[in-house]
């Protein structure tokens, strides 16, 4: 039987993005936008040199992708003449770094710990987890080549298996600065408009409020899902966005990439739960699609799904219920 550990306590982490993202990781606000796209001051380029050790910064990108901070790729030159180009990201929102101050440490002790696993991951060059140097908390790390694929075929998905299985791999005792798992608190948890069937969200409600998951504990990623997997010549090519990884449950990984595999539909959702279980020799806890999912609420109801979409979110969650319920 599962272990479920009693009292779900509020989120330490800050979100994580994908299919619907929390709503403490997405803001549509026009200032929102605007300190993310803005270009960094120049007291973050000066902690950029220092850092890197570099002599010049050549040019200065916005990345795409950064939803709960801003994203810049940064070309620098050293004194021999070689160039590279990094990633800069920066945590400029007030409200995120008042809920979460460590956020940039905790995510520079993530990517120092994930140098280990098979799967590239960016490399560490430098962090100010207080902002004091560089102005807002920021990392500094190495890009990785490639892009995200949205394939959905057999060959895809045994490669992105391949990943979460090598994520999970990392030891639970590695990890042991990497703050634990917790579901994500709403600020309301009215349903959406949409929802067609609310007896199925509130019980599900009910069981996100209650006791946590507490099976089958390691390191994960905590927003796995093909957006942020780079893949380079048909092979994957390296893992982004460790912002929210943690200790907790298997499954809450499985969950979070099946909720964005709802783009390709419920059938693809489970063709890679399937998988998962096969390779692994583990089940999937549905528990986990109710953390997920009423964990999103806040966002889907600001940005609501595709009609067909909705459907496979409900379904989901009916058979999470149904399957917790013992129906």
């Amino acid at each position: 039987m599962p272990v479920i550990r009693g009292g779900a306590a509020l989120a330490d982490s800050v979100g994580e993005t994908g299919a619907m993202g929390s709503d403490v990781s997405r803001s549509d606000s026009a200032v929102t936008r605007a300190l993310q796209r803005a270009d960094p001051p120049a007291d973050t380029l000066a902690w950029v040199l220092a850092a890197s050790g570099a002599r010049s910064v050549d040019r200065v990108e916005p990345m795409r992708g950064g939803a709960s901070l801003a994203m810049h790729r940064v070309t620098v030159t050293f004194a021999d003449g070689a160039s590279d180009r990094l990633v800069l990201r920066r945590y400029v929102r007030p409200e995120q770094t008042a809920a979460d101050p460590l956020v940039a440490a905790h995510e520079a002790t993530v990517l120092q710990l994930v140098e280990r696993i098979a799967t590239p991951t960016p490399h560490l060059i430098g962090v100010d987890p207080t902002g004091d140097v560089a102005g807002v908390p920021a990392l500094l790390m190495t890009e990785l080549p490639g892009r995200p694929e949205w394939a959905a075929g057999q060959r895809w998905m045994r490669q992105l298996v391949d990943v979460l299985i090598d994520i999970h791999d990392i030891d639970p005792v590695a990890a042991a600065d990497v703050r634990p798992f917790a579901v994500y608190p709403q600020s309301s948890y009215a349903l959406p408009k949409w929802a067609t069937k609310p007896a199925v969200w509130q019980r599900a409600i009910e069981i996100f409020h209650g006791s946590v998951l507490d099976d089958d504990r390691t390191f994960i990623h905590r927003d796995f899902y093909p957006g942020n997997v780079l893949w380079h010549r048909r092979a994957v090519s390296g893992l982004v966005d460790w912002e929210a990884a943690s200790v907790g449950p298997r499954s809450i990984d499985v969950a979070h990439c099946r909720i964005n595999l709802l783009y390709d539909g419920l059938d693809t959702a489970d063709i890679f739960t399937r998988t998962w279980e096969q390779r692994t020799g583990r089940t999937f806890h549905r528990w986990a699609d109710i953390a997920t999912i009423i964990g999103l609420l806040d966002t889907e109801r600001r940005q609501p799904s595709a009609q067909r979409k909705r459907h496979d979110i409900e379904t989901m969650l009916q058979r999470a219920v149904d399957e917790i319920d013992g129906r």
